[in-house]
């Protein structure tokens, strides 16, 4: 059980590690501006900001599994909406959806 938390976590940060270097670089190559990025960028610290309490109040009421669980499904369907997106717009609403989860 612990291996699978610290697998997953490993993960979850590694893909954002992966992401934020490249992303100003690839935002010059797809013709997306310096303040774009940076929308894109701290979108999901944003939306931790809100999220975190009432994450941490559903950790509270129905223990770590679940919500982690649930938090892992939601970013990973998140993070493929990246992928299948085709413009930019549809692209930036998928990053707050995917820091939104515990």
């Amino acid at each position: 059980m612990l291996v699978a938390v610290i697998a997953s976590t490993f993960f979850v940060g590694f893909g954002g590690g992966v992401v934020f270097p490249i992303l100003p670089n690839l935002g010059a190559v797809l013709g997306i501006s310096a303040f774009m990025v940076g929308v894109i960028l701290s979108a999901n610290r944003w939306v931790r900001l809100v999220a975190s309490a009432p994450a941490g109040a559903l950790v509270d009421r129905y223990g770590t599994r679940k919500p982690f669980v649930l938090g892992l499904l939601v970013e990973g369907i998140a993070t493929l909406g990246y992928v299948v997106a085709i413009a930019l717009p549809p692209a930036e609403s998928f990053r707050p959806i995917a820091a939104s989860m515990p």
